[in-house]
C-alpha cells in the first residue's frame, strides 16, 4: 500500500501533468502556425486585435495614470467600470501593467497558454474530489475540458477564457459547501468569476443553480438538511453578487443606455438548428463554428457513447439518471430554443459567436463519461 507522501506525489505529479500537457499543445500549435515566440504570427486576431487587446492595453495606462473608473482615451471620455467588466477585469492582464509595452504581446501569448493549463488543472481538481484519486484517465478527460472545441474555437475571446477554469472551482466549492459546509472555495472562485466577467458570469449562476437542484436530487437527505443547505447555498450565491456589485450595478446601468439594452424577446419561438446540425458539432473534424451555426460542443469521440450508456447504466439509481439527463437535455435545448437562448446570455442575443457559454455542456458531458468510466463509486 502507498503510503501518504506517496500518495500526495502522485497526486501532485498528475495535477503538473494536467496543466502542463494543455500548456505545451498550445505552444504546439503556436509552433505549427509560427506563433510568437515560434515566428512573426499572433493570435491577435478580429476583435481581439481590434478591440480586446487595445482595451486591456488600455488598463495598464490607467493603472500607471491612478484612475480606473474613468478613462480619456477615447471622445470625451467613458465608463471605464463596465468595459473592464466585460472585457479586461481578468486579474492576469494586471501583470502586463508591470512589463514593457515591448512585451506586451509575448507575454499576452504566455498567458493565454496559462490559461489553458490552468482549465486542466481545476477539472483535475474536481476530479480528485469526486473519486477521491487522481489517474491517467481523469489527466485525459482534464485536457478534453481544457482543449474542447469551446476554448480553441474562442482563443480570441480571451474574456471568457477566465470562467472556463474557474467553474470546476464553482461546482467543486458548491459541493464542498454542501456536503463538508466548508463555503470559502465556493463564494471566492463565483466571485472571481463573476468580476472576471460578468456576461459569462451570469450563464455560470443559471447553470450552477440548476446544478445545485440536480445534486439535491442525487441526494437522500432528510427535508429539515435540505432546507439548510438550500439556505448555504442561497446565501452565499448572494454574497457572491455582492461582492461583485461594485462592478455589476454600474454595469448594469450603463447597458440599459446602449442600443443592445433595449433589444428583447420578441415573444416567437423558434429553433436554431436541426438535429443532424447539432449532433454534427459533437463530432470530431467538424471544425468549429464563429458565426451563426450550432455552438462548439465536441470534446472527444467517447461522448455520445458514454451519455447512451449513462442512460441504461443499472448501477446507477434511476432517480440520479433521471436528474442528470434532464439538466443535461435541458442544456442542449439551451443552445437551440431562443428563448432559452435569450435567457443565459444575459436576456440578450448574441451577436454571432453562438453558444458562449457551451464549455458548461462539455463540463456535464465529461462528468457523466466520469460516472460511466468508474472515477466515482456511482453515488
Amino acid at each position: 500500500m502507498d503510503s501518504f507522501s506517496d500518495i500526495k506525489k502522485k497526486n501532485a505529479a498528475y495535477f503538473g501533468i494536467s496543466f502542463a500537457i494543455p500548456v505545451m499543445l498550445v505552444f504546439l500549435g503556436y509552433l505549427m502556425m509560427s506563433i510568437y515566440p515560434f515566428g512573426d504570427g499572433t493570435i491577435l486576431i478580429m476583435d481581439l486585435h481590434g478591440q480586446y487587446f487595445p482595451m486591456i492595453n488600455n488598463l495598464k495606462t490607467a493603472i500607471f495614470d491612478g484612475d480606473l473608473l474613468h478613462s480619456f482615451s477615447a471622445g470625451l471620455g467613458f465608463n471605464l467600470i463596465s468595459q473592464n467588466a466585460y472585457y479586461s477585469n481578468s486579474l492576469f492582464w494586471y501583470i502586463l501593467a508591470v512589463l514593457p509595452s515591448s512585451m506586451l504581446i509575448p507575454a499576452f501569448h504566455v498567458i493565454v497558454a496559462l490559461k489553458f493549463g490552468l482549465s486542466g488543472l481545476t477539472f483535475s481538481a474536481f476530479l480528485k474530489k469526486r473519486s477521491g484519486d487522481i489517474s491517467v484517465l481523469s489527466v485525459a478527460l482534464s485536457v478534453a475540458y481544457s482543449l474542447c472545441a469551446y476554448t480553441l474555437a474562442y482563443i480570441s475571446q480571451v474574456m471568457w477564457a477566465d470562467a472556463v477554469f474557474l467553474f470546476p472551482l464553482v461546482l467543486l466549492g458548491l459541493e464542498l459547501l454542501l456536503d463538508q459546509r466548508k463555503p470559502l472555495l465556493y463564494y471566492f472562485s463565483l466571485s472571481l468569476l463573476i468580476l472576471s466577467n460578468f456576461y459569462i458570469g451570469f450563464s455560470v449562476c443559471i447553470f450552477t443553480f440548476f446544478y445545485f437542484v440536480v445534486y439535491e436530487i442525487s441526494q437522500m437527505i432528510p427535508i429539515k438538511a435540505r432546507a439548510k443547505r438550500f439556505a448555504s447555498f442561497a446565501l452565499y450565491s448572494a454574497l457572491s453578487g455582492g461582492t461583485a456589485a461594485a462592478f455589476l450595478i454600474p454595469t448594469y446601468l450603463t447597458i440599459t443606455k446602449t442600443k443592445a439594452g433595449s433589444l428583447g424577446f420578441d415573444g416567437e419561438i423558434k429553433i436554431y438548428h436541426t438535429l443532424e446540425e447539432v449532433m454534427e458539432r459533437l463530432m470530431p473534424f467538424s471544425g468549429n463554428e464563429l458565426a451563426f451555426g450550432a455552438p462548439n460542443l465536441y470534446c472527444g469521440t467517447l461522448i455520445l457513447i458514454g451519455v447512451f450508456l449513462y442512460i441504461f447504466c443499472g448501477r446507477i439509481e434511476l432517480r440520479k439518471r433521471v436528474a442528470h439527463m434532464f439538466l443535461f437535455t435541458f442544456i442542449m435545448l439551451s443552445f437551440e430554443v431562443n428563448l432559452l437562448d435569450f435567457v443565459f446570455h444575459g436576456f440578450h442575443y448574441p451577436n454571432q459567436l453562438p453558444g458562449r457559454y457551451s464549455f458548461v455542456f462539455v463540463f456535464l458531458a465529461l462528468l457523466l463519461e466520469i460516472r460511466i468510466i468508474g472515477l466515482q463509486n456511482a453515488s
